[in-house]
């Protein structure tokens, strides 16, 4: 059984250096099938999350903005990282990063 979406991303990424599908095509049994069907269920809140969080995390994009214009001031950055540790914006993020759906940080 699949353990969580990483290791299923790798299992495809083995079978098809193993064998070459078409495009389109996957190496999907049974038990995968049901894992990534529940999986997106259980997650797809997190790809839709609620208008609180979606204002949130666009407050935190403005005041970055804000901070970098040349008019920018210290309120801006400070705000932004407030809303940072916001715990809905926190959850989001792991939720996300779990997903594979955001970048690395450096």
């Amino acid at each position: 059984m699949i353990k969580d979406f990483k290791t299923f991303f790798k299992d495809i990424q083995q079978a098809n250096k193993e064998k070459q599908f078409m495009p389109g095509e996957y190496p999907l049994d049974e038990d995968m099938i049901k894992w990534v069907w529940n999986y997106f269920n259980e997650n797809k809140s997190i790809l839709n999350p609620p208008s609180w969080t979606l204002v949130k995390l666009g407050s935190i994009i403005v005041h970055y903005q804000e901070f970098l214009s040349d008019s920018g001031h210290s309120v801006d950055k400070n705000t932004a990282e407030i809303l940072l540790k916001n715990e809905d914006v926190r959850e989001w993020f792991k939720k996300m990063n779990e997903l594979g759906m955001l970048p690395l940080k450096r």
